[in-house]
């Protein structure tokens, strides 16, 4: 439907050792507020996106690369496939 499915959905981000997981509230949420994780930590994560009624997606390889001063903020847009 192309609808923001935001609400409810559960993150991953691993790269080697380092593991990050984000969990957005089901019933009080903005359903296009971003999710935003790994913050100021270069690297190349693999993303486990998962929502109950949803089929998990992985994507590989997602790389954050380091600026003079911070990190390149990365945006994704993710469309999964419902059950």
């Amino acid at each position: 439907t192309q609808s923001p499915i935001n609400c409810g959905l559960i993150v991953t981000a691993e790269e080697d050792e380092f593991s990050e997981t984000v969990a957005t509230d089901s019933t009080s949420c903005d359903n296009t507020t971003a999710v935003n994780m790994v913050y100021e930590r270069q690297g190349f994560y693999a993303l486990t996106i998962s929502k109950q009624g949803y089929q998990d997606t992985v994507i590989d390889e997602v790389g954050v690369a380091d600026s003079l001063c911070h990190v390149f903020t990365r945006d994704l847009t993710v469309a999964m496939i419902a059950e």
